[in-house]
């Protein structure tokens, strides 16, 4: 495992996919909220991803960490 560039841990194949290494606009990033307590999720595609989470921490001030989950297609 490896660290993209917001230090979150992701296999090599999902870095490389966040990374634009397959050039695949099908991949998805999906964020969710570590705040206790805090059921907010959010589908993007990886340029999305900072804006999201900022919209989030701006709307909910403290919830500022999130994990990261990319999915990709086989």
């Amino acid at each position: 495992m490896k660290k993209d560039l917001n230090h979150q841990l992701l296999l090599e194949e999902q870095l490389k996919a966040v990374q634009g290494g397959r050039g695949n606009s099908l991949v998805t990033v999906i964020l969710r909220c570590l705040y206790p307590g805090c059921t907010w999720s959010h589908r993007c595609s990886p340029s999305n991803e900072q804006q999201a989470r900022q919209e989030h921490t701006q709307n909910n001030p403290g919830h500022n960490e999130f994990s990261a989950d990319v999915q990709s297609p086989m």
